[in-house]
């Protein structure tokens, strides 16, 4: 597989976690020197159109309410009667729809595939912006079309003053420690909490690589729900070791310690929590997109397919994923758990890597049969197309 370049310049991936990572901003300037930008304007705005596309439409004005915040599906009418300015477009999830789009994330693979959480889009024409605000994940700002005024400043949470009565959160003070104007193929990185304000220069499109991060409290729920529906109904509250006492009213130390122990025991099942946290950080938020494709018909079928291509694709915005058990190898594909024993991990090493696997890379690690039909598998259930 060619050496992809990472987006940090001449930044190595283990001075940027140590140095940079959550805990303060970076732009670096042509990180991506032969950047191309993959979309249009007028293609944003027709996904926009869609109601199968998450949108959402930003403007400004001098009149009260300053903001205002618009839901898509659009129309072609509601793009007609925007202003010349002072207005933008965000479309989520754009990876699903582009394959151009979906290989960037192949930049940012110094982060863990379950971290990444999808690509969001914005088309700004002169002025337009979304306001100082700040996000509670990390995010790269790819310049894909025109030039940006980026400032950043400082550190937000939850006590962090916004506007009343707004849609968005917008920040009611904002304290700016640098700005730039960035142009195509510059990367902005902004951790989470940092304040940053981005107001775009005559036209501009830029593309936001987000990333996931769940709070405790879903962490928390989502386990629990988790074990709730794998635990057997006989699995029961039990003390056999009951003693008489005093006031019946009292709740003992001895029953606290007792369902503390139960809770414990549940939670540190390690093949459980890999197991649901695989297929959690791999579930898409978003609606996946569906196609037409040819089933294979055996794993043999499949061998003397790939044969004939140079490169097999992930389907645009498949998530993937892998865990190694004590008793195998676990595969997370799209919040689908793929079992399988120790021998598949150098094929599952190799799909987890990229969105496009080279094919000379890929046949030597299919010459077992467990690997062939994990392979034969995934292809079957859509995940995979030939170049």
């Amino acid at each position: 597989m060619e050496n992809i370049q990472h987006a940090l310049g001449s930044i190595s991936a283990e001075q940027f976690l140590s140095e940079y990572w959550q805990k303060k901003p970076l732009l670096i300037k042509q990180a991506l020197p032969e950047f191309i930008n993959p979309l249009s304007p007028e293609e944003i705005a027709g996904l926009a159109c869609e109601d199968f596309a998450e949108s959402r439409l930003i403007t400004e004005s001098n009149e009260a309410p300053q903001w205002q915040l618009k839901h898509g599906p659009f129309s072609e009418d509601d793009f007609l009667a925007l202003p010349d300015a002072d207005w933008t477009l965000h479309v989520q999830g754009i990876e699903r729809f582009f394959p151009e789009v979906y290989s960037l994330l192949d930049h940012f693979r110094f982060i863990p595939n379950w971290r990444i959480d999808d690509v969001m889009v914005s088309f700004a024409p002169d002025k337009g912006t979304a306001g100082p605000h700040f996000d509670q994940y990390d995010v790269f700002l790819i310049q894909g079309l025109g030039k940006k005024h980026w400032r950043v400043g400082q550190h937000c949470d939850a006590q962090s003053p916004i506007l009343p009565d707004c849609d968005l959160s917008i920040l009611q003070d904002f304290d700016t420690t640098d700005e730039w104007i960035v142009e195509p193929g510059d990367v902005l990185y902004i951790p989470p909490g940092v304040a940053h304000y981005g107001i775009a220069v005559d036209d501009s499109i830029t593309y936001s690589i987000g990333f996931r991060a769940p709070s405790h409290g879903d962490l928390l729920g989502e386990f629990s729900h988790y074990l709730a529906d794998s635990l057997k109904e006989d699995q029961r509250y039990a003390d056999p070791d009951l003693n008489l006492q005093e006031n019946s009213g009292e709740i003992s130390p001895a029953a606290l310690t007792k369902v503390k122990q139960i809770l414990a025991d549940t939670l540190n099942d390690t093949s459980k929590l890999a197991r649901w946290f695989g297929e959690y950080m791999t579930e898409s938020k978003q609606q996946e997109v569906a196609y037409e494709f040819e089933a294979i018909q055996t794993p043999e079928q499949l061998l003397e397919e790939l044969e004939q291509i140079e490169t097999l694709c992930w389907v645009e915005g498949t998530r993937c994923a892998w865990f190694e058990q004590p008793e195998g190898l676990d595969l997370f594909v799209n919040g689908q758990r793929y079992m399988g024993d120790t021998s598949i991990k150098p094929l599952v090493e190799l799909l987890c890597k990229s969105t496009r696997i080279e094919v000379a890379e890929l046949l030597p690690q299919l010459e077992q049969s467990t690997a062939q039909q994990l392979l034969f598998k995934l292809f079957n259930e859509g995940y995979f197309y030939f170049e």
